[in-house]
């Protein structure tokens, strides 16, 4: 009889010994593993992130496609192979980017604007960042930390699509850089000038590149009767029907 409890205990301890073995394996697989995936990804694209932004220095814009920062990358369509990782840079401007890691059934973005990783669909997150951003810069102007400006004449050519494409009313129109005190670009784009004796009245129109004074930039939309302008927003688009 004893024995046979013996066997029985014995039989027990196996098998929750199987038990606690099957669910070990399962957590590495299922947690573990994509963890570690995750990791070596974004380790693996801090070389094309360091070669995209070393592109921004040199040109003072990031690149239009992967292929203009010299690295050999073999293209899937419109993701490219990297090391045994597949990844989308998307320009999202001359002054922000996208580079997309895909794992399995999971998409993670890396914002140029945040320098960090998120998963997909954190459109919301990015634009409170540029929100939060644009009053800093707006701050900044206030206070008069944005103290000098450069104006451009442009060609009437130019004048004319301009003003027919933001439906300004004004043939004042120029092309006009602002600077930081420490001469750092503030912003650039149009605006309509008007000046009334010593005074200049600048209202920027149309599709502003805005810069923080740590050099992130980002876009704001004006509009010839307002001066506060609206930060232009990502969207998450989800193609699942």
């Amino acid at each position: 009889m004893r024995k046979i409890e013996k066997n029985v205990n014995m039989n027990v301890r196996n098998v929750k010994l199987c038990i606690g073995v099957v669910v070990l394996l399962v957590c590495v697989w299922f947690i573990i593993v994509p963890r570690l995936k995750l990791y070596e990804g974004k380790r693996n694209a801090r070389t094309l992130i360091e070669k995209i932004e070393w592109y921004h220095r040199i040109h003072n814009c990031y690149p239009k496609t992967i292929d203009a920062i010299g690295l050999k990358v073999v293209h899937e369509n419109e993701e490219f192979r990297w090391h045994g990782f597949v990844y989308m840079y998307t320009q999202v401007s001359e002054s922000e980017f996208e580079l997309d890691l895909y794992l399995d059934s999971r998409t993670y973005v890396f914002y140029s604007l945040a320098n960090e990783w998120y998963m997909a669909q954190s459109s919301s997150a990015i634009n409170q960042l540029k929100k939060k951003l644009y009053e800093e810069i707006l701050l900044k102007e206030k206070n008069g930390e944005v103290d000098s400006v450069a104006i451009e004449e442009i060609t009437k050519s130019n004048r004319d699509s301009v003003r027919k494409h933001e439906g300004i009313n004004s043939d004042n129109l120029y092309f006009v850089r602002k600077y930081y005190r420490n001469k750092q670009i503030a912003g650039k784009g149009y605006a309509v000038i008007n000046r009334e004796r010593k005074k200049m009245d600048i209202r920027n129109v149309g599709i502003w590149t805005v810069f923080t004074s740590d050099g992130r930039s980002f876009h704001v939309a004006y509009s010839e009767n307002h001066k506060r302008g609206t930060v232009i927003e990502y969207v998450d688009i989800n193609f699942d029907l």
